[in-house]
This record gives structure tokens, C-alpha cells and sequence, in this order.
């Protein structure tokens, strides 16, 4: 059996030729200027667009259909702006979302990176949620696990 290379696969999220349309529509959205790059040019159309869709799977419908649009790059945004602004707004907004996340481009901001921060219990912390008896039934019934039920 043979594949047609430009559909996706069960595991892929795009195809190879939506993930190089993307490109370069993302590049016409976002123009590296000022130090900053191109989206292109930082590979948002492979890790990055795809942890955004991962992470917002109800926009995988907006990328695909924006990035099987007919036209160049240029004409697609211009089209899009102008007789579908939702369409175009979601589009951006994801696009935005994977260039954001991307290490160079949060350093360039200075944007801080996310770090676990401990937070211990303060000295008798514990004991003051023990006082009034609300977890005694909790405590009482013991710890369980309930299965998930696959999907």
C-alpha cells in the first residue's frame, strides 16, 4: 500500500506539506526583526506547532484548514484577515502561542522560564486542618485508587 505524502499519519499532528505551508505563513504573521527570527527560521512548524496543538487539540481544525488554503503565503493572510477574521484569529493566536514558547524567543523577552518553587507546610500547618474533624472521614476511609476508564 502506498501513502500519500501529503496526509497525515494517525500519529502526526500535520503533514509534512502543512507543516512547510505553515512555515511559511507563520512567517508572514511574524517578521523577525530586531534580533528576533523569522518562525521559520526557529522551527515552529515541527516541535513548537506541535506542542501548542498538543497542548489545544481543538485547534488543530484551524491550522489545517488555514494551511490547506490555495494561494501564497501573503495572499492566504490577506484572505484570511479580510473574509474570515475568526479563522484568522485563531490561526494567529496558536501560531503566536508555539513562537512564544520557543527558549530563544522567551530569552530574547526575558522571559522567565517556569521553575517549581517549594513550598513547605508552615510549623503546625498540618495539625490546624486536623482541629475541626472535616478530614476525619478521609482519614477513616484510607487512601484508594479508582481505575480510569481508557478512552
Amino acid at each position: 500500500m502506498t501513502s500519500n505524502p501529503s496526509s497525515a499519519s494517525a500519529g502526526d499532528l500535520l503533514t509534512p506539506l502543512q507543516r512547510e505551508r505553515f512555515a511559511q505563513i507563520a512567517d508572514v504573521l511574524i517578521v523577525g526583526v530586531d534580533g528576533f527570527p523569522n518562525p521559520s527560521e526557529i522551527g515552529i512548524h515541527n516541535t513548537w506547532i506541535d506542542l501548542a496543538l498538543t497542548t489545544w487539540p481543538a485547534m488543530q481544525d484551524v491550522v489545517r484548514a488555514v494551511t490547506d488554503m490555495e494561494g501564497d503565503a501573503e495572499t492566504v493572510v490577506s484572505e484570511l484577515r479580510t473574509s474570515q477574521p475568526q479563522l484568522f484569529a485563531g490561526f494567529g493566536l496558536i501560531t503566536g502561542g508555539a513562537y512564544f514558547m520557543h527558549p530563544k524567543v522567551r530569552a530574547l523577552l526575558s522571559y522567565p522560564t517556569a521553575t517549581l518553587v517549594e513550598n513547605p507546610p508552615l510549623e503546625g500547618e498540618w495539625e490546624y486542618y486536623l482541629e475541626d474533624g472535616l478530614l476525619d472521614p478521609v482519614i477513616q476511609r484510607g487512601a484508594f485508587l479508582r481505575p480510569v476508564p481508557e478512552a
